[in-house]
């Protein structure tokens, strides 16, 4: 089952300069993130693993949607925390 959650952030800057860094899914984008790497599967698709300062688990993401357009993007869970997308 699945549940959803939506996070919503109110900044007091340009959208288009939020999301030039948003929509970069090879970006560091948190600061706890302690290392990251990046895999390119035979399909195309990127997927981001990294580990968490003071943290040996490891997390990998992967990117399934982007738009522009829109200031959307979307990516799951693999690895990490499950059921999560």
């Amino acid at each position: 089952m699945y549940k959803k959650v939506k996070c919503k952030k109110t900044f007091d800057v340009d959208a288009d300069f939020i999301w030039s860094h948003l929509k970069n899914f090879s970006n560091d984008w948190h600061p706890a993130v302690h290392k990251m790497t990046f895999e390119t599967p035979h399909d195309g698709s990127l997927i981001r693993q990294f580990t968490i300062i003071n943290d040996q688990k490891i997390y990998r993401e992967q990117l399934t949607y982007i738009c522009n357009y829109d200031g959307e993007l979307r990516y799951k869970m693999l690895e990490g925390i499950v059921d999560v997308e």
